[in-house]
C-alpha cells in the first residue's frame, strides 16, 4: 500500500498531456471556503479569510477539508489553488508547502515536520502523497532550492523540476502562485500546471505516472490538505484560494 522507492525523475521539459485530462479554470464553481478546513499546528485563519500556514521560525501548520472522499479504481480529481509566499524575517526565506493527498491514522489532523518537512514530510511509509513547492535546498529530499516536486512522505521526490518562474514570488501581488493538479487513477498520471498569472499554460509543468495508483495506496478514500514548513529561516505562507473536483464512478 506504500510507493516504492524509486530512481528520482529530473524533469527539464514540459510535457504534454495529450488531452487526457481537462481542468477547470482557477475558479472552478466547485470553489471550497477556506474557513471550513480544519487547521493544525501554525495554521490560522487570517483577517483576509485566508489559511495562514507559517509566519515565524520552525513552524509546520496544515489546513484540510474534515471529510475524506471516496476515491475508488475509476476515481479522478482536479484541484486548483492560489498560495502567497513573502519573506518575514529572515533573509533567504524558507521553507516551502505542499498539497496533501492521503489516508492515514491522522485524517484532517495530518501534519508532518517543521522545516525542510514542509509540514508534509514525516520520514516514514505511510499511505500519502504530496505536490511540493521548496523555496529552499531540501534536507530531507536532497533537492535544490526553487523545486516543484511529486514526493513520497518518506522524504523521496519522485518528480521534479526547477520551473522557469521560481516558486518563491516575494512581497505583494509579486508573491501569488497559481496551481493546478489534475490525477486520473485509470492512468496513474498526475500532472500539474504553474504559473503566477491565472492563465492555466498548455502543457504541464510537470508530470508523471506514479508508480501505484492512488486508490490503492489511500485505500479507497483520500483526505486532501495543505501544509507548510519553515526552520532556521522562515516566510509568510498562505492559501488564498481553493478549488476541489473529485469524481467517483465507483460509488
Amino acid at each position: 500500500m506504500n510507493f516504492p522507492t524509486p530512481p528520482k525523475i529530473f524533469v527539464t521539459l514540459p510535457l504534454l498531456l495529450a488531452g487526457v485530462l481537462s481542468l477547470p479554470a482557477v475558479a472552478p464553481a466547485d470553489e471550497f471556503p477556506l474557513n471550513k478546513l480544519q487547521r493544525n499546528g501554525s495554521a490560522i485563519l487570517n483577517n483576509f479569510g485566508h489559511i495562514t500556514l507559517t509566519t515565524n521560525l520552525n513552524e509546520a501548520g496544515s489546513a484540510f477539508i474534515f471529510k475524506p472522499y471516496q476515491f475508488g479504481p475509476t476515481g479522478k480529481f482536479f484541484v486548483s489553488f492560489v498560495y502567497h509566499a513573502q519573506p518575514y524575517s529572515t533573509s533567504p526565506p524558507a521553507d516551502g508547502l505542499a498539497l496533501i493527498v492521503e489516508n492515514t491514522g491522522s485524517g484532517p489532523a495530518y501534519i508532518g515536520l517543521a522545516g525542510s518537512g514542509l509540514g508534509f514530510f514525516t520520514q516514514t511509509a505511510i499511505p500519502a502523497i504530496a505536490v511540493t513547492l521548496d523555496y529552499y535546498s531540501n534536507e530531507i529530499t536532497g533537492s535544490p532550492a526553487g523545486t516543484l516536486a511529486i514526493a513520497s512522505p518518506a522524504g523521496v521526490d519522485l518528480a521534479q523540476i526547477i520551473p522557469a518562474i521560481p516558486v518563491f514570488g516575494g512581497s505583494g501581488n509579486a508573491g501569488m502562485r497559481y496551481v493546478w493538479v489534475a490525477y486520473s487513477n485509470a492512468t496513474n498520471v498526475m500532472a500539474i500546471y504553474y504559473s503566477d498569472t491565472s492563465t492555466r499554460p498548455a502543457t504541464p509543468t510537470l508530470e508523471m505516472t506514479l508508480p501505484q495508483d492512488i486508490s490503492s495506496l489511500c485505500d479507497g478514500q483520500i483526505y486532501l490538505g495543505f501544509s507548510g514548513g519553515t526552520g532556521a529561516l522562515d516566510s509568510i505562507q498562505s492559501l488564498d484560494f481553493l478549488g476541489v473536483d473529485v469524481s467517483n464512478d465507483d460509488q
